[in-house]
């Protein structure tokens, strides 16, 4: 990966990865409300300035996460992916088995975009990089009108 920059918090360093041209979130330590929401206000200030169809979200250095934040994610945050440009998103689970569950509870009612999980960094870049189906909430009608029914 040949990774630029574009943002840092206290739990998330948010880079492009130029050679892919998606975004590549790692989150570190122990996951608060407040750190995850300063991850996310900089994750949607990177896509003011760009649209990114892939994003890789890297949770292998996340200690923690409370339900609190799951909760969160849950009701706020996730559900308003679907309004960005993602169309995949490959998010690479916390070695922790109680933040793998959060995580979980966190991403159950996701509709939007295609969310694949992962217990590795390199089996979702590989994924990511080589995924070209659309979830079929997203086909357009043009999309459809060739489809014999």
């Amino acid at each position: 990966m040949h990774l630029q920059l574009l943002a840092t918090t206290s739990a998330l360093s948010v880079f492009h990865d130029v050679k892919n041209d998606w975004l590549y979130l790692d989150w570190q330590g122990d996951l608060t409300r407040k750190s995850v929401q300063e991850g996310c206000i900089a994750v949607a200030r990177c896509f003011l300035r760009k649209n990114y169809v892939r994003v890789l979200n890297d949770n292998t250095s996340v200690t923690s996460l409370s339900p609190e934040v799951a909760s969160w994610l849950a009701t706020e945050c996730l559900p308003r992916i679907k309004l960005s440009t993602i169309e995949y998103l490959a998010w690479t689970y916390s070695p922790n088995i109680e933040t793998q569950f959060w995580t979980n509870v966190a991403m159950y009612q996701i509709d939007g975009p295609v969310v694949v999980t992962f217990d590795d960094v390199e089996s979702a870049y590989a994924w990511l990089r080589e995924v070209k189906f659309r979830s079929p909430g997203s086909l357009s009608a043009s999309a459809l009108s060739g489809v014999a029914v």
